[in-house]
């Protein structure tokens, strides 16, 4: 299915019946990345999977890629879908989304489900930022003249500009959330522990591994978000239908 937003055509799939979970990618990647979750996850969701704009089967629509524009595509797939309010599952850059909607857009989010996530730049290890820094400096020389490096370009920006939330931001945060990372995560554990230190109610999870867990250990990350999902009470939530 395709919803049009903001100038980009979104590309997005529904599969199985149950309260709403809208899974979102990382950086660089599109839906395939779940696909060790989705036909789980889909026995007791209506998963909505979701290609962010300039990833995947979504066009980039006009102007640089931003985390907020893509937090808005969000919003309007669910409205498309008439979804009122939605588990929001996100995996990196799909987390820093899932953060932006449940900081700007409150009443959409039922419960966060965070996997190597930062709510600012500064949450990378520097032995990951400072290669981005130097990749894109080189990128911004051949951008001119290349589609390609322009592309290359405008996904590292997302990652070494946005999102850009603060500390209250994260405080306002009152949904239900979960947030995992890896043992050797791209992002440092000490911003692992801050998100979790300023959103009121949260739960840490640390996995064995690094940044890709979904996809390296599906199993064991599986059973540890449905785990959640069943003791935060994933039944009240809104059904399909009911936004009019």
């Amino acid at each position: 299915m395709e919803t049009v937003s903001n100038g980009a055509l979104i590309y997005w799939e529904a599969r199985g019946e149950g309260p709403p979970l809208v899974m979102l990618h990382g950086n660089g990647e599109d839906m395939s990345v779940f696909s060790a979750q989705v036909p789980e996850f889909s026995r007791e969701f209506m998963v909505i999977s979701i290609d962010s704009r300039g990833h995947g089967k979504s066009t980039a629509g006009g102007g640089k890629l931003s985390l907020y524009d893509m937090a808005r595509d969000v919003v309007a797939v669910m409205d498309d879908a008439k979804i009122k309010k939605a588990h929001i599952l996100g995996f990196s850059d799909g987390g820093n989304i899932g953060l932006i909607m449940a900081v700007k857009y409150p009443e959409r989010v039922s419960s966060l489900v965070l996997t190597g996530a930062n709510a600012d730049p500064s949450g990378i290890k520097f032995k990951y930022i400072f290669p981005m820094w130097m990749e894109q400096a080189a990128l911004t020389l051949k951008a001119p003249f290349s589609p390609e490096a322009c592309r290359k370009k405008d996904l590292l920006d997302l990652m070494i500009r946005e999102p850009r939330l603060r500390k209250w931001d994260l405080q306002s945060i009152k949904v239900p959330t979960l947030i995992t990372m890896g043992e050797h995560d791209i992002i440092s554990r000490t911003h692992g522990q801050y998100l979790h230190n300023n959103i009121s109610g949260s739960e840490f999870h640390l996995f064995p591994g690094g940044h890709f867990t979904p996809v390296k250990r599906p199993e064991m990350y599986n059973k540890v978000v449905l785990d959640f999902f069943e003791k935060t009470g994933h039944g009240a939530v809104t059904y399909p239908g009911s936004l009019n």
